[in-house]
């Protein structure tokens, strides 16, 4: 029959479930964004190249496989006419 350890167990369970998928949609949703970061050239701009240390220049290298060139330019271009009411209109 039915007892009290066996749902205190699918309890237990449950929660260790919960935790385990919040868990790894967080991590999941951190790496989405650092993904767009990298993506957008935000994340290790190539402008400070040569400031970085060598561990970052190789992570920038490594990185740039991802990166999309042309969204960072394309952005700049588009952003002023967005956010900023008193640019004169292009």
């Amino acid at each position: 029959m039915f007892s009290w350890f066996s749902l205190v167990l699918v309890i237990a369970a449950a929660l260790l479930v919960g935790f385990a998928t919040g868990a790894i949609g967080h991590t999941w949703r951190l790496l989405r964004v650092a993904m767009t970061l990298v993506r957008y050239d935000v994340l290790l701009p190539a402008e400070y190249y040569d400031r970085y240390p060598t561990s970052l220049q190789a992570a920038h290298t490594a990185l740039s496989i991802f990166r999309n060139a042309g969204a960072a330019v394309a952005w700049a271009s588009v952003w002023p006419r967005r956010w900023n009411a008193w640019a004169p209109p292009m």
